[in-house]
């Protein structure tokens, strides 16, 4: 299975979005990602044929456990790089969106050490 960046992205927003609303939609992945409904469409059919979301008779979408794995990685990912940021003064804006493209490139090596350095330093 290829993940990219953009299923990345789409699989974060699904489990952001179930956690603040308790459900998803299409329209709501779309505003959260400002792209176009047709794209979420063609997305949710790729993730859905990987088996990473499950869109349901009513429209709601929910991730598969193999869906919900790879987002909470990401947004793992997302969330330590967004603190590790801010803690050295980057702005919190700029430290969001430097974290959305930072926590797709980085290994998970680099990433527990990051943890490791921000432990540290909070002892």
């Amino acid at each position: 299975m290829n993940i990219t960046v953009s299923k990345e992205n789409y699989l974060k927003a699904i489990l952001y979005l179930k956690n603040k609303n308790g459900h998803v939609r299409a329209t709501d992945v779309a505003s959260a990602l400002d792209v176009k409904k047709p794209s979420v469409s063609i997305a949710f059919r790729k993730l859905a044929s990987e088996n990473l979301i499950k869109v349901h008779e009513n429209h709601e979408v929910d991730l598969t456990e193999d869906g919900y794995a790879i987002a909470s990685k990401i947004n793992d990912s997302y969330e330590t790089f967004k603190r590790f940021l801010c803690s050295i003064g980057v702005p919190e804006e700029v430290a969001e969106h430097d974290a959305c493209r930072i926590e797709h490139y980085l290994s998970p090596e680099s990433i527990i050490g990051i943890r490791g350095i921000m432990e540290q330093a909070a002892e």
